[in-house]
């Protein structure tokens, strides 16, 4: 017997493992390079908490939608960039998932 699987479910896994892999390796290079320019934009830090952004999934496009925050003692709050940091954490938490998937279909 070969080492080729004659199951068709088995077949249909190994197709998405490889598709998933390959969406998964696109968008490990498109968080490398978004946290390239977060980076350079000096945005890494615009969104005090982490997984949220000033306690909410989105970014906020006004400083005073922001104002009673917390980390505004430390920090001045800057909605322009924001939305930089917390789009790259979105994209990254994207990946991650990819790679769970990933390692539950290499597991079965």
């Amino acid at each position: 017997m070969g080492t080729t699987p004659r199951n068709g479910t088995v077949r249909a896994t190994y197709r998405h493992f490889h598709r998933i892999a390959w969406l998964a390796a696109a968008l490990a290079l498109c968080v490398i390079v978004f946290g390239a320019f977060v980076r350079l934009s000096n945005a890494g830090l615009s969104c005090p908490d982490w997984p949220t952004c000033y306690g909410r999934a989105a970014w906020p496009t006004h400083a005073n939608e922001v104002a009673e925050h917390a980390a505004n003692a430390i920090r001045v709050a800057e909605p322009d960039k924001a939305w930089r940091e917390q789009l790259h954490r979105h994209l990254a938490a994207s990946l991650g998932t990819l790679v769970f998937v990933l390692a539950l279909l290499a597991a079965r």
